[in-house]
């Protein structure tokens, strides 16, 4: 089965770069058997183009939180990001964009899962995590490796 492990964001935008962080330790340590794996800060349809071909992809990603949440990491799909604005082709949402290749016949992954990240700030420039994240980056890799490695030993369509 064809998969793809995609570190999303930006290093030089302080924990904006934690997808990517968490991505290489993952390939790094080999902790997946079989997967190939993805470093990109562009997301909406260019993201979803390098999806193609692929039959499940994990995504890992930030999403700036409150304090009470820095570090934390969940399992979100499709059905999490149900309200979606609408934008143009330039700016669309992931869904949005698997949607439209879906509907165009083209092959996208059916099982898609995002392991965000709690972050106390991903658009300050610093090629350097924030202080809450530097201190608990290895218990977030932890829990990433965790919920990666469940997330693809599940057999559901993560996204129908």
């Amino acid at each position: 089965m064809k998969t793809i492990v995609v570190g999303l964001g930006n290093p030089l935008l302080q924990d904006d770069g934690i997808g990517p962080y968490l991505v290489e330790r993952l390939k790094d340590e080999k902790v997946l058997c079989e997967v190939e794996y993805y470093l990109t800060a562009e997301s909406g349809m260019y993201l979803v183009e390098k999806l193609v071909g692929y039959e499940r992809a994990l995504i890992i990603d930030s999403i700036k939180t409150e304090a009470a949440h820095w570090g934390q990491v969940w399992l979100l799909t499709a059905e999490d990001f149900a309200v979606t604005v609408p934008g143009s082709a330039h700016g669309i949402d992931l869904f949005t964009a698997v949607r439209f290749m879906r509907n165009s016949g083209v092959n996208i992954p059916h099982q898609i899962g995002i392991l965000a990240v709690g972050v106390q700030s991903n658009t300050l420039f610093s090629e350097h995590f924030s202080s809450a994240i530097e201190q608990c980056k290895e218990t977030i890799y932890q829990q990433v490796k965790s919920k990666a490695v469940e997330f693809f030993a599940q057999e559901v369509s993560f996204y129908a």
